[in-house]
């Protein structure tokens, strides 16, 4: 029983360095571009939906929407946006772009991890 609770709490942490590894590379890889904005309609949950014009980088083809509410972009308008070339559909604005999107995840992961190992450590050890 101590090796299965410990082992699982060691899965967890590690789940969650994962995480946190994979954020830590999708921020290197970020490019910035200026994009037009091509149309904009109302998504879920009140946010909107700025459509943006195609970025083209190294021979490939970036399209995608900025999604948020009070942007302030307007239709017709240049902005600078931020985007990972492997997630382009998913555009943020250079200075509302998160750095690491999944870190509250990951530290519920890894705590829930220490959390376990501990627990089996002082009940079982």
């Amino acid at each position: 029983m101590l090796y299965s609770v410990i082992f699982s709490g060691l899965g967890f942490f590690l789940f969650g360095i994962a995480l946190l590894i994979s954020d830590l590379r999708g921020f290197k890889r970020r490019e910035r571009a200026f994009v037009t904005c091509k149309g904009s309609r109302s998504g879920e949950f009140g946010e909107m939906v700025y459509e943006m014009e195609p970025v083209v980088r190294n021979g490939k083809v970036a399209e995608g929407a900025v999604r948020g509410r009070s942007l302030g972009i307007r239709v017709g308008h240049r902005v600078e946006v931020v985007y990972d070339p492997k997630h382009p559909q998913r555009m943020h604005l250079v200075d509302k772009a998160p750095r690491l999107p999944t870190l509250p995840v990951t530290a519920f992961f890894a705590i829930v991890g220490v959390l376990l190992s501990l627990y089996g450590v002082t009940r079982f050890g």
